[in-house]
This record gives structure tokens, sequence and C-alpha cells, in this order.
């Protein structure tokens, strides 16, 4: 079978919208686009795929998002808790054309290609979503500042409907001062 063709800014917001879905299986299709379709060409054992921690790996991997992606934002650099690679049973090599083959631990090389992936694309494009009820991780693309319209209707509905009610408030309270103008 053709290996897609790579296109990181696709292929991140396909991972990170799978990694941020409850259904598991969302998390495994994540898991698996990034092994083959990611920077690197990784041809894991088949065996591999059916008892891989899906659940441990997704966990692992969006705490990871998240940490990059909150020091990013607060314009710290470096981390204090990094992920780990064994890197004893990770093996690069020069493939056809020039392209790097991974070989080894499942887990290993999904960090390794989401490492790679963010990379390409840029930590900077990776935001959390503006709504603060959601707080989802969403790829930035054009201007957006949420990951779904969605939320971003939730949102102008809220601060409508609050600026509606302050206006409510001051109208009652400018009442309420000429009532008592007129009682004096």
């Amino acid at each position: 079978m053709p290996r897609k063709r790579y296109e990181p800014e696709m292929l991140l917001q396909e991972v990170v919208e799978r990694l941020e879905e409850e259904a598991e299986r969302g998390h495994r299709r994540a898991l698996h686009a990034l092994l083959t379709q990611g920077p690197l060409r990784c041809y894991p054992k088949l065996q591999q795929l059916h008892v891989a921690p899906w659940g441990e790996i997704r966990a692992e991997a969006l705490a990871f998002l998240r940490t990059l992606v909150r020091r990013s934002q607060d314009g710290v650099s470096g981390l204090s808790q990094g992920i780990g690679v064994g890197y004893k049973a990770l093996t690069i090599s020069a493939g056809v054309g020039g392209s790097l083959v991974g070989a080894g631990d499942i887990r290993d090389l999904i960090v390794l290609q989401l490492v790679m992936l963010l990379h390409d694309v840029g930590i900077g494009q990776v935001r959390v979503c503006r709504d603060p009820k959601c707080q989802r991780l969403f790829v930035k693309r054009y201007r957006r500042g949420f990951c779904s319209t969605r939320c971003q209707k939730r949102l102008h509905t809220y601060l409508t409907r609050l600026g509606e009610r302050e206006e409510r408030e001051r109208e009652e309270q400018l009442k309420q001062q000429l009532k008592r103008r007129r009682a004096r």
C-alpha cells in the first residue's frame, strides 16, 4: 500500500483532534496515523499494534502536548517535565530517497514521530481553545482561536448575554436613582 503524502499540518490536526476524543477507537486511529504517516517511515511489527497500551500512550502524549503548549503560551522555554524515549530499543536509519526510517518500540516511535511532527509544524500552531469551558487542544490554521464553531458561538452568546445583563442592571440602577431623587 503506498504511503500517504506527508502533510504535517493536516496530520497534526488529525492527531490532536483524535487524541482529544473520548472514544478509545479515535485514540488508536490517531496514534496509528502518527506511526504510519509521520515524518519517519515506521514499520512496527503488526503484533505490537494489537497489544500496544493505547490508553497509556495517549494519556502520556496528550499530557506532553498540553505541557508544551502551556509553556509555549506562557513564553517559557525548556521543559520542567519531559517525555523519555528508550534509545536502546529505537533505531533510525537512512531510507530510500534520503528519508528516515524508524524501527523499535511502538511507544518510543510514537513519541519520536510526535516530536518531529511538532518540529515541522511548530509548537506555536497548537493552541488551547479560548472558550473557558472547553480547554481542548487544536491546531491553529488561518485565524482560528477556538477548537470548533460550537465553542466560538457558545462564548460569543455568553459574552453577548453578559453584556445585555449588565446593561439591564445599569438601567435598573438608573431607575432606582431617579425614584430616590423624586422621593426627596
